[in-house]
């Protein structure tokens, strides 16, 4: 894929996963196991746990919830991000890795590591 085919489809991804993605309201447990909640409010939602021991079914925290949150909050921003390189590269008219530009290469990295071995 090219630059351009590789952000339209980490942008494509991400928003996938966003608009399939359980909405919130989002919240921490007090030993961080329990990521989310949801319902209309998060006394009333349903709390879901994210480490559980696979063996024993011992739910232990790994600071996964923090980083979960943490990264269903930045969704639209790494889209922003994505949808700016790709606008970049339209008006500088190259669609090839040859632009030098820290932005760019930014933004495709993170492109790569939203697609991981799809790119």
């Amino acid at each position: 894929m090219n630059p351009v085919e590789r952000l339209r489809a980490a942008i494509e991804k991400l928003e996938w996963l966003r608009d399939h993605s359980t909405p919130g309201p989002w919240a921490i447990d007090d030993n961080d196991a329990a990521i989310f909640t949801f319902g209309p409010t998060v006394a009333g939602g349903t709390i879901a746990y994210v480490n559980t021991d696979q063996r024993t079914g011992d739910r232990r925290p790994y600071g996964d919830a923090s980083l979960i949150e943490t990264l269903h909050r930045t969704i639209d921003a790494q889209l922003a991000i994505l949808r700016s390189a790709v606008k970049f590269l339209g008006s500088v008219g190259h669609h090839t890795s040859s632009i030098a530009s820290p932005f760019v290469d930014g933004a495709l990295a993170l492109a790569d590591a939203i697609l991981g071995e799809e790119s």
